[in-house]
């Protein structure tokens, strides 16, 4: 999975002096890292409208905000960093809303509450259903490799054959498969403060690209990189036809041609 270098600076002028993330998905999208300096400066341009600072706080207590709301938040970005791609404006929105909540500590965030987090997001998306609209995410979770540790060993502890699985998946195809991608996916939300807006999906990919620095996978090595990108083109077309991963590796012969004891 190509990521960009942390010292590498973006082209844009706007943002020129600014490192990129070393956090998932920030590295691989190219996202630039924000500082105090520049969340107060988002702050200091919210302010500015009493009723739109006062309704954010009541809104992210609840676990979420509405796409009015962001729309809002991303004008008063729009103001205080000029030039500046919206995609990178989102991300200094959601690094200020943690900055909120670790200020505030919106209990709805929390694992504890999960459940009611989540209906009262679905009702909110069911409401904007019968206006005709829809819901997005707004911006996504950065994942440190502390993080995707932390994802792993809680992982281990729901399946205790996760990780042998993982393992020799990543080792002999290169690939983990959706069955694993949706079990990673579910894990986050049972560990860390999480708004229900904010897009946390992209963990699977920082555990792959973490977990690799130290497992030094023997498919995720760069002379098997044609092999891995057929292995996955035909992957994504299988599943595309609702075969599971292990459904595929019966059927390919691309997967055949590894000549493996065996699937996992």
């Amino acid at each position: 999975m190509p990521t960009k270098d942390p010292q590498e600076m973006p082209s844009v002028p706007a943002l020129a002096g600014r490192r990129i993330r070393s956090t998932i998905p920030g590295q691989i999208k190219g996202f630039v890292e924000w500082d105090q300096a520049d969340l107060d400066r988002l702050q200091n341009f919210v302010d500015e409208i009493p009723a739109l600072a006062n309704n954010y706080l009541e809104q992210d207590r609840k676990g979420f905000i509405t796409e009015h709301l962001n729309e809002q938040l991303l004008g008063c970005a729009q103001s205080a960093f000029p030039d500046v791609p919206k995609e990178q404006l989102q991300a200094l929105i959601v690094d200020w809303r943690f900055r909120h909540f670790r200020n505030h500590q919106f209990e709805n965030w929390l694992p504890l509450h999960l459940e009611q987090r989540q209906a009262e997001y679905s009702e909110y998306l069911k409401e904007l259903g019968r206006q005709k609209q829809f819901g997005q995410y707004h911006g996504y979770v950065e994942w440190s490799e502390e993080q995707a540790w932390a994802v792993v060993e809680r992982a281990k502890q729901v399946d205790p054959t996760f990780w042998d699985t993982y393992c020799w998946r990543m080792n002999n195809i290169g690939i983990y498969g959706a069955d694993i991608d949706r079990f990673l996916g579910f894990q986050p939300r049972h560990l860390f403060p999480l708004p229900e807006d904010v897009y946390p999906g992209w963990i699977d990919a920082a555990v792959q690209i973490f977990v690799d620095k130290k497992e030094h996978f023997t498919m995720l090595r760069p002379e098997h990189q044609e092999t891995r990108k057929a292995l996955d083109y035909e992957y994504r077309y299988f599943r595309a036809n609702n075969l599971s991963f292990l459904e595929w590796c019966e059927q390919s012969e691309l997967v055949k041609g590894l000549k493996l004891n065996g699937i996992k």
